[in-house]
C-alpha cells in the first residue's frame, strides 16, 4: 500500500473540488480502491501503487483542463476521469520541461536566463 500527497496549488481549491466537493466525489467513484482525503490544497491518496499512478495522470489532466477552462462542466470532469490517459506529445513535453510553477490564470513560469537555469538545476 502506497501513499502519495499531491498539492493543487496552481488553481483555487474550491474551483478544483467543485461545489459540495463533487469533483472529489467523481474521483472517489472512479478510483474505489484508493482512500482519498483532501485538506486545503492537498490531496492524499492511499492504495495500490498502479492505481495511484493512474490517479496522478488523471488528476494532472483535470488540473490542466481547469487551468485552460475555469468553468468546467460535470460531464467534462467525468469524460476526463473515464477516458484513457493520452501520452504527451513532444511539443507538450517540451513546453512543460522546465516549468517551475503555474502562475495565476495558468501562466507558465520558467527560468529564463542561464543563471536562473543553473540555480534551478542546483549547480
Amino acid at each position: 500500500m502506497t501513499e502519495k500527497s499531491i498539492r493543487v496549488e496552481a488553481i483555487n481549491p474550491s474551483q478544483f473540488f467543485g461545489t459540495e466537493n463533487k469533483n472529489l466525489k467523481f474521483l472517489q467513484k472512479r478510483f474505489p480502491t484508493l482512500k482519498l482525503t483532501s485538506r486545503g490544497d492537498e490531496i492524499k491518496a492511499s492504495g495500490p501503487e498502479d492505481q495511484i499512478i493512474v490517479f496522478e495522470e488523471k488528476l494532472g489532466e483535470l488540473i490542466q483542463q481547469l487551468l485552460n477552462n475555469p468553468s468546467i462542466s460535470d460531464g467534462e470532469v467525468e469524460t476526463i476521469l473515464e477516458g484513457e490517459p493520452h501520452p504527451k506529445t513532444e511539443k507538450e513535453q517540451d513546453l512543460t520541461k522546465d516549468v517551475l510553477v503555474y502562475g495565476s490564470r495558468g501562466r507558465i513560469i520558467k527560468p529564463r536566463t542561464k543563471n536562473q537555469q543553473s540555480l534551478v538545476k542546483g549547480g
